[in-house]
């Protein structure tokens, strides 16, 4: 009997020590900094998923307690120069391999999520989120398209060409640092033959390659000559390309370390400090042979992204132009068929906190709520890199000064988008500071 009244004593004890933790934002754990927002040696490396354990606490950058299991601090010191890049040229199959990694590894991390419990009670999971804001600088946007160019795009990628004037007016009117870049969903092969064939206008065309019909310009900016009309001709990609459709595989392919690294196609597109928007449009799901399911796929974009992020990225955006209204087939299509229902799109959109939008009817009108989203979440919000438990459970810090939940001198949480906006008083703070967000799991 006294030893039971020991232990209920020790529990309730324990219970309060880790409720004390919280609320004096005392968090123990490893950088589990998504898009490595933490530390800049996180830029780049193999981000390891938090630890959460019933009972004790995790381990910290160096150490965890005896119940808890030890946090890492290495990260990973070589990562993947890109992982496997699908077949050998000339091939066919075109899924990227399922390996493909950050850029150069990262050293580890001082902090990030932890977990703390006690024994018999759920852990609670808490995430730090650290952005590091420029001083005065024009907010910076890299927008990618990933055109869909088999044989039923030929009206999508008229509409998309002509409704890229008032697109892009939204980004000049905010005074915006963009670039603005279109691949196309085809990854079926490396080999530069079957790239001339489908897409001649384009010199040097191939999978995750910007494509461009002027060679100067490989992508778009606010100080390109003529922008509209370069982008309205590049953006009319044909009808010519492979009918197995991977947009999202396309993007993996474009920021390789070969594509993005210097002397790369792509070198000078992304960079570490914008906001990375994607955009799907395609009429048709998300093509996959190699066994490997979306959520995998989503996660090595998402891991793809982090490696080339900075601490000062607002984080990353997409947006799906897809057949969404089109109903799901009684029985699962079989592999190599037409998935006009985009089943994986969808899912992928759910897991990323995308916006979807129906590419069968007009989409002029959305295209422009796609720009006005993308102004704001540059100019004035923080894209979260875990979903919260609880809004409520959010403690946001400028330079360590608590800034309330407020819509009009503070910050207001997007669920729909899975973002931080400061308003009023807070955002008059942003411009060189260190934003913390911390928030339960």
């Amino acid at each position: 009997m006294l030893n039971s009244r020991i232990k209920l004593i020790s529990g309730g004890i324990a219970q309060n020590l880790a409720v004390a933790s919280l609320l004096t934002g005392c968090v123990f754990g490893e950088n589990q900094q998504f898009f490595s927002k933490l530390e800049p040696s996180t830029v780049s490396g193999v981000i390891p998923d938090p630890v959460s354990v019933s009972g004790g606490t995790t381990g910290g950058g160096t150490s965890g307690s005896t119940s808890g299991d030890a946090g890492s601090t290495s990260g990973t010191t070589g990562g993947s120069s890109g992982g496997s890049s699908g077949v050998d040229v000339g091939g066919t199959s075109g899924d990227s391999g399922s390996t493909s990694g950050p850029v150069g590894g990262s050293t580890g991390s001082t902090s990030g999520s932890g977990s703390t419990g006690t024994s018999g009670n759920p852990a609670v999971v808490v995430q730090n989120d650290q952005f590091v804001v420029p001083v005065a600088a024009a907010p910076r946007i890299d927008v990618l398209f990933c055109v869909d160019n088999s044989g039923s795009m030929s009206d999508n990628q008229r509409i998309l060409a002509d409704s890229f004037s008032g697109f892009i007016n939204g980004f000049m009117s905010a005074g915006l640092d963009f670039h603005v870049g279109i691949i196309t969903s085809d990854v079926d092969t490396a080999n530069a033959s079957y790239w001339r064939s489908r897409l001649p206008d384009y010199p040097g065309a191939n999978r995750g390659r910007l494509l461009t019909r002027y060679s100067s310009d490989r992508f778009l900016t606010h100080n390109t000559s003529g922008l509209v009309s370069k982008f309205e001709d590049n953006a009319r990609v044909g009808i010519k390309g492979s009918g197995r459709e991977q947009c999202l595989n396309s993007f993996l392919y474009a920021m390789e370390d070969s594509a993005i690294r210097a002397g790369g196609w792509n070198h000078g597109f992304f960079r570490d400090d914008s906001l990375l928007s994607f955009v799907v449009v395609s009429d048709e799901n998300e093509d996959i042979q190699n066994g490997e399911t979306i959520e995998a796929r989503v996660a090595r974009l998402k891991a793809r992204v982090a490696a080339i992020s900075s601490a000062a990225s607002r984080g990353p955006r997409f947006d799906f132009i897809i057949n969404k209204n089109f109903p799901a087939p009684a029985v699962a299509p079989a592999a190599g068929q037409i998935q006009y229902h985009p089943a994986r799109y969808l899912k992928a959109a759910q897991i990323l906190n995308a916006q979807t939008y129906d590419i069968a009817r007009n989409f002029s009108a959305d295209l422009l709520t796609i720009s006005s989203g993308m102004v704001q979440q540059a100019t004035r919000e923080f894209t979260l890199t875990k979903t919260p438990s609880s809004a409520s459970s959010m403690v946001v810090k400028i330079n360590d000064q608590v800034i309330p939940a407020d819509a009009v001198n503070g910050f207001v949480y997007h669920a729909d988008r899975n973002t931080i906006e400061l308003v009023g008083a807070a955002a008059a703070l942003l411009p060189g500071s260190d934003l913390k967000i911390s928030y339960q799991i």
